[in-house]
């Protein structure tokens, strides 16, 4: 993640600049299409878990399931 828009779900939930975005309700995420799409199944403002790599450890936040509010970046590819 490059960036945490303010206000955002993500910020809100406690995303960070350098997070990488690992998993969105479980679900593997390998690039910014596989989120993109995880975010818009299942139903809207459902709670998920969103799993990101910080500092060597993988920390698990939980937000409404849209848009996280972040700007690129933070994934490793396939």
């Amino acid at each position: 993640i490059q960036g945490v828009l303010a206000s955002s779900p993500g910020e809100r939930a406690g995303l960070k600049p350098g997070d990488e975005v690992v998993a969105y309700d479980g679900k593997r995420v390998f690039d910014l299409r596989d989120l993109n799409t995880l975010t818009f199944e299942g139903t809207a403002g459902e709670s998920v878990t969103v799993s990101v790599r910080r500092d060597g450890q993988t920390v698990h936040l939980t937000l409404p399931r849209g848009p996280l509010g972040i700007v690129g970046g933070g994934f490793r590819g396939r």
